[in-house]
């Protein structure tokens, strides 16, 4: 009796998609695991050339079969991203006598996910991850922004990424339809995230779970500075001082042995006071300290900003960002989730 075909159960799917971010060296080449719609995924990031000369990335195995050659970046192009530096990131341009290459600037990542044949052709799981992959991915980056602001030592000029996204899979033979369309640009920081911070970022999307509101509050104002925003930079640093300190008291109470029903009520009594009446309670209760000068650097900024038309100057308003970032960065230390 002759031997049976066997029909393949299963089929590698993979492809690329558009993603702006600057990574160290370290990240080039290796591939990441996260999930998008409850379904596994590896994400592979562009690789570095041998020739220690080439600047433009190269792409990675999974970005497409062999039945349609991935493009190849050069160097007026460089689809894939490319090696630069510090100075090439913050002014835009290459310097003569600046070509060290100290991190790399991604533009697509590769893609790759395993489906069962009825999957594909009943086209569910497939349907479920091209719809959800923009909110996988925009959790993501919010993560990486969150990490990268977390190391900004001073507050430069904003760049912005100017490209769309586009998703492109195949599960091995042919090509799938595709997906175009905006996820959202993130602003570029000049500082690369690292390995671990990648890893963590794309773990984390792939749980659906957003970073900690008062860093989010913490990027914003970092953006809104840099964009010359003061008076908006300045109410969101409030914001973002306003739940650590909420979060200060929520600790300390709890440590008391009170209740989450007792706390919520006691906090909810107080849900209108200013954040100077929040410092109160919080030195009622001894819940921590805050930052030298903190009310006069950050919380009579704060009440000044509640009036339309004040006008702030850029110290100010980085004066006070920072000052409750480093609030911020002893009360939810990022580090916990890497």
């Amino acid at each position: 009796m002759s031997e049976k075909r066997k029909v393949a159960t299963e089929h590698i799917v993979s492809g690329h998609f558009w993603a702006e971010f600057l990574a160290e060296l370290d990240c080039l080449g290796r591939k990441f695991e996260s999930e998008i719609a409850g379904h596994p995924v590896e994400i592979v990031i562009p690789g570095r050339d041998p020739n220690p000369e080439t600047r433009p990335l190269l792409p990675p195995a999974v970005s497409a079969t062999k039945d349609e050659k991935p493009e190849r970046s050069d160097a007026r192009f460089p689809v894939w991203g490319k090696l630069t530096n510090w100075m090439e990131c913050t002014f835009g341009v290459r310097f003569a006598g600046h070509d060290e290459v100290e991190m790399a600037k991604i533009s697509r990542i590769g893609i790759s996910t395993t489906l069962k044949t009825n999957d594909i052709q009943t086209s569910q799981t497939y349907t479920r991850l091209v719809d959800e992959i923009d909110d996988w991915w925009s959790c993501a980056q919010l993560w990486l922004q969150i990490f990268a602001a977390s190391r900004v030592k001073t507050l430069r000029p904003l760049h912005q990424a100017d490209q769309g996204v586009g998703l492109t899979l195949w599960d091995g033979n042919a090509r799938l339809e595709g997906k175009s369309g905006p996820i959202g640009y993130p602003e570029l920081f000049s500082v690369p995230v690292t390995a671990d911070e990648l890893t963590a970022s794309l773990r984390l999307a792939g749980r659906g779970q957003e970073p900690p509101m008062e860093w989010a509050l913490i990027r914003d104002a970092q953006h809104l500075v840099r964009a010359h925003q003061y008076r908006r930079a300045i109410i969101d640093a409030g914001t973002a001082a306003e739940l650590a300190i909420t979060r200060m008291i929520d600790r300390k109470l709890r440590s008391q042995g009170q209740s989450s029903t007792q706390i919520e009520a006691l906090l909810a009594q107080r849900a209108h006071q200013t954040i100077g009446r929040r410092m109160d309670l919080l030195k009622k209760v001894r819940g921590g300290a805050l930052p030298p000068k903190f009310y006069e650097i950050v919380v009579k900024q704060r009440n000044a900003a509640a009036h339309e038309g004040k006008q702030f100057q850029r110290i100010e308003a980085e004066r006070a960002v920072l000052k409750v970032r480093r609030l911020v960065e002893k009360v939810v230390k990022l580090e916990a989730y890497l």
